[in-house]
């Protein structure tokens, strides 16, 4: 079992996903789901960024390679 790395979410899964599916559809900004749901524009962004290709994948090399 693998243990998950960093603190978990503040928000739950639904209102993460409700985000996600509401500014991918441009129902609404960065802007508009920030103050709707007062959170950063930066959340909204995480929340996006978690379900788009499946989660949120690091795809740099390390710097020393």
């Amino acid at each position: 079992m693998k243990i998950p790395t960093g603190r978990p979410h503040k928000l739950p899964y639904e209102v993460r996903k409700t985000i996600d599916e509401a500014v991918v559809a441009r129902e609404m900004t960065y802007r508009q789901a920030a103050t709707k749901y007062q959170i950063s524009a930066g959340a909204v962004s995480t929340c996006v960024k978690e379900f788009k290709g499946g989660g949120i994948k690091k795809t740099n090399p390390p710097k020393w390679l």
